[in-house]
């Protein structure tokens, strides 16, 4: 269904948004 769809979109938005503030987080370890 369509909703399923967009649902892993969010997901898939939302873990990518979060790797990509990770990845440019000026910290290290």
């Amino acid at each position: 269904m369509i909703a399923g769809i967009l649902s892993w979109v969010w997901l898939a938005s939302g873990v990518l948004l979060i790797i990509s503030v990770l990845l440019h987080s000026p910290k290290g370890d």
